[in-house]
């Protein structure tokens, strides 16, 4: 089912902002009634000038490729955007008759998922908070796969020649254990789930190799190996403390419209809900402090401040 949208709408945001509804009803009823199994989607938190957010369902090639090639990589057509807002991968419907969100490449965090959605009237009348979202490995279009599995990664190069020979195995150890220490600081000073997940898949790569190559190559590279435990350590921690703010958050979300529909929020009810809520996002704060993370600090505070009085 295909979207009418193409890569040149993006140049007139307004324009583009006041036409979503119409071009998302096709392919979103489609997929709400079961007429199709599942669609891509393209994701990007406050994209438009008033903070809606932007999202495509349905095969739209030109914006498909756009935000897998330029836009989760940081890349716009009006310079460096936020890769931590874009997100894209396939929907469809769950088994409880939600829609379900498989992302395949970038990030689309909860709570602006969320603000997301309620931006853009059909999709906050059709779906509102009937949704998840998950780690999707799937593809819509078969020549889209093709195309993916054509790709080099660098890790599965590896992989691939490792074992092959001592200097085989010591140049995989070198350069993978460079690409991680080069990037692992930056993580440790402003947490980046996305950065996270890469290192993490590198550290994979780089103790299978590591296991699997010659006792020499290991001696020459224990040292490292002391250091790459310390990274596993802290990354496997940061990781466990990210996916538990999401578990506080994500079922905030219905306190928090309950609240802010009440018509006195001087209640026992009002004023015992405030205080939940509160006490939540206090913990999630807490957490996103201790693994630095001061961008989602923000977008916690941010939805406090929005609790009416």
């Amino acid at each position: 089912m295909k979207m009418n949208l193409k890569a040149k709408d993006f140049a007139k945001k307004e324009a583009l902002q006041k036409s979503l509804s119409t071009l998302l009803k096709k392919p979103l009823m489609a997929l709400l009634s079961g007429k199709v199994e599942k669609l891509p989607f393209c994701y990007e938190a406050e994209y438009f000038d008033d903070g809606s957010g932007f999202m495509s369902i349905g095969v739209a090639k030109e914006v498909d490729k756009m935000f897998k090639t330029k836009r989760s990589k940081g890349q716009g057509t009006e310079g460096k955007i936020n890769k931590k807002k874009v997100a894209y991968g396939v929907c469809k419907l769950a088994e409880d008759g939600s829609v379900e969100f498989c992302v395949i490449g970038g990030m689309m965090k909860p709570m602006e998922a969320k603000k997301c959605i309620k931006s853009i009237p059909i999709l906050k009348k059709k779906i509102g908070d009937k949704y998840i979202i998950s780690k999707g490995e799937i593809s819509v279009d078969d020549n889209e796969s093709e195309e993916a599995s054509n790709e080099e990664d660098p890790n599965q190069k590896a992989s691939a020649e490792s074992g092959a020979s001592k200097d085989d195995a010591s140049d995989i150890l070198k350069t993978l254990g460079k690409d991680i220490f080069t990037t692992f600081p930056s993580i440790q000073k402003q947490f980046d789930r996305e950065k996270a997940d890469q290192i993490s898949e590198s550290l994979k790569e780089w103790i299978k190799t590591y296991k699997d190559c010659e006792n020499e190559v290991k001696k020459s590279f224990k040292d490292m190996g002391g250091k790459m435990q310390k990274v596993a350590g802290y990354l496997k921690k940061a990781i466990q403390v990210d996916v538990a703010i999401d578990k506080i958050v994500e079922p905030l979300f219905k306190d928090i419209d309950s609240y802010n529909d009440m018509v006195d929020h001087s209640t026992e009810q009002g004023k015992k809900l405030k205080a939940t809520i509160e006490a939540e996002f206090n913990k999630a704060v807490k957490f996103a402090t201790s693994i630095k993370d001061t961008e989602l600090i923000q977008v916690l505070n941010d939805y406090m401040s929005e609790l009416k009085d």
